[in-house]
C-alpha cells in the first residue's frame, strides 16, 4: 500500500465495495417438544416427548451429562418420582445435534398437620410503630401493640409512617393436597408455614407478588407472616388456591389462634 497523509473519505463507502466473509449456514436438529403437567410434583410427573422434526431421534439423560448419540433413546413417557434434571436432545442424519433442553423437576414436601387444643377465630398480631429495616427483623424493635385481627391485613395502620407487623396463628386446611400460596407485599413480607419459610418477598420494593406450591395435609398448620413498611404506600395480600379452592385471599374463616388459658 502507498499511503498519504490525507484520507480519502469516499473510498470504499459503497456497500458492494466492502469486503465480507463467506456466510456458511449451519443446520441443527430441531428441538423436541416436551409435555408435562408441572415442574413441581407431589408423587410423580410424567414427561411425554415428541420429535422436533421427522426422522429425528430423541435421547435423554438424568445423570448430569448432556445427551449424546449413545444416551438413552426415548421410546415411551418418562416417569419422574424424585428431584431430577432432565436433559433432552435431538439427533438427525446429515446435520448437527440440536441444542439440549434442560428441565429441573422438584418434589413438593407434604407438611404434616398439628394438634390445636382450643382454636378461636382470628390471628394474633404484634405491631411495631417505628422504622424497621426489613421484614426479617420487623420484631427486633419494641412491640407497641398486640391484639387479635381477622386476617392478614395492614389497613388498620393510618397515615404514611414506617412500621412493622407480625401475624401468627393457625391455618385450617380443608383437604390434603397441593396448594399454591402467594404473597403480595409493599414493601416486604415473609410467609412461614409449620415454622418453614415458604415465600421470601422481603426487601424495600414496590408492590410485587411471589408464589410457590406446597403440600399440606388436612388439619391445622402454624402460619406466620412478618411485614414491614418504610412509609407511604402499604400493601399485604396472602392468597391461596388448592383442592376445591379457586385463587382467593385467605379468608378469615380458616384463620385461628389458640385460646390462652
Amino acid at each position: 500500500f502507498e499511503m498519504g497523509n490525507t484520507p480519502n473519505r469516499n473510498w470504499g463507502i459503497k456497500k458492494e465495495n466492502r469486503p465480507y466473509p463467506p456466510v456458511k449456514k449451519i443446520k441443527y436438529a430441531a428441538a423436541p417438544k416436551l409435555e408435562f403437567q408441572d415442574i413441581l410434583f407431589l408423587h410423580s410427573v410424567t414427561v411425554t416427548i415428541s420429535p422436533g422434526q421427522p426422522g429425528a431421534e430423541t435421547r435423554f439423560t438424568m445423570d448430569g451429562t448432556l445427551p449424546t448419540e449413545q444416551s438413552t433413546l426415548y421410546s415411551s413417557p418418562v416417569i419422574i418420582t424424585k428431584p431430577a434434571v432432565l436433559r433432552v436432545r435431538s439427533f438427525a442424519d446429515g446435520i448437527l445435534p440440536g441444542y439440549p433442553l434442560i428441565i429441573h423437576f422438584g418434589k413438593i414436601d407434604m407438611l404434616e398437620a398439628v394438634e390445636v387444643k382450643d382454636p378461636v377465630p382470628g390471628l394474633k398480631y404484634y405491631f411495631v410503630n417505628e422504622p424497621v429495616e426489613n421484614a426479617r427483623h420487623a420484631m427486633d424493635k419494641p412491640v407497641t401493640e398486640t391484639g387479635i385481627i381477622r386476617n392478614f391485613n395492614v389497613d388498620k395502620v393510618k397515615g404514611e409512617q414506617p412500621f412493622g407487623y407480625r401475624f401468627e396463628g393457625y391455618l385450617k386446611v380443608p383437604e390434603s393436597g397441593v396448594y399454591t400460596l402467594s404473597l403480595e407485599a409493599n414493601d416486604g413480607a415473609i410467609l412461614y408455614i409449620n415454622g418453614k419459610e415458604i415465600i421470601d418477598n422481603d426487601g424495600g420494593h414496590r408492590s410485587q407478588k411471589l408464589e410457590t406450591k406446597i403440600g399440606l395435609k388436612k388439619g391445622w398448620h402454624p402460619v406466620r407472616t412478618d411485614y414491614f413498611q418504610q412509609g407511604l404506600a402499604k400493601n399485604l395480600i396472602v392468597s391461596w388456591k388448592g383442592p376445591g379452592i379457586s385463587e382467593q385471599e385467605i379468608p378469615a374463616s380458616v384463620l385461628f389462634h389458640e385460646k390462652e388459658k
